[in-house]
């Protein structure tokens, strides 16, 4: 949910950075860079998990990342500065507590995951996994989030769009200002 909504996951973090009193000394864009990185990490963490790509490399983030956000869940749940983690976008709210519950569950899976990553059945030959794959995915995702999404006039809209729209035929269409790909397949189409 973070990648698909990658305003909602900043205008979380903001609510985090006012809580901390961080808020003012945080340049602006910090927020949504944070979204979009966190978004990109989960997803590649996720896929080198899945295929088991530099198993030792990404059993070990995973456990650092559960090992920083369980136990800044526990004292969310405590305190309860804020109402829903953010966790899930608006699609599963979840309470401070469930929250906590869900992390204590996934640090016991990462540590599980980190004790016996050698298990994992890699589903890429050896020759691949010892290229450099692990930081060259990281700017090609991040590319393909930045051009997703953009600020438009309200803040929350879609500026760039880089997937097709499927109803670009109809008469009432217009291209999305900046959109370089719509805006060449009505021109090759007039051609």
């Amino acid at each position: 949910v973070k990648a698909v909504d990658p305003l909602g996951t900043q205008y979380k973090i903001q609510d985090y950075l006012e809580v901390f009193g961080w808020a003012a000394s945080v340049p602006a864009f910090l927020p949504f860079l944070a979204s979009v990185l966190q978004a990109m990490v989960e997803f590649c963490l996720g896929v080198y998990l899945l295929f088991g790509i530099r198993r030792r490399m990404t059993t070990l983030f995973v456990v650092l990342i559960m090992g920083v956000m369980t136990p800044l869940t526990l004292w969310l749940a405590l305190s309860n500065p804020i109402s829903d983690c953010g966790c899930f976008g608006d699609a599963v709210t979840l309470t401070n507590w469930e929250t906590f519950g869900k992390n204590v569950l996934l640090l016991i899976a990462a540590v599980s995951v980190f004790k016996w990553g050698n298990r994992i059945t890699p589903l890429v030959t050896k020759r691949f996994d010892s290229l450099r794959v692990f930081p060259t995915h990281f700017p090609y995702i991040t590319a393909l989030l930045f051009l997703e999404v953009g600020e438009g006039e309200d803040n929350r809209t879609i500026k760039y769009q880089i997937y097709p729209d499927y109803n670009w035929e109809e008469e009432s269409y217009k291209p999305i200002p900046g959109c370089y790909n719509q805006q060449k397949r009505l021109e090759h189409q007039q051609i």
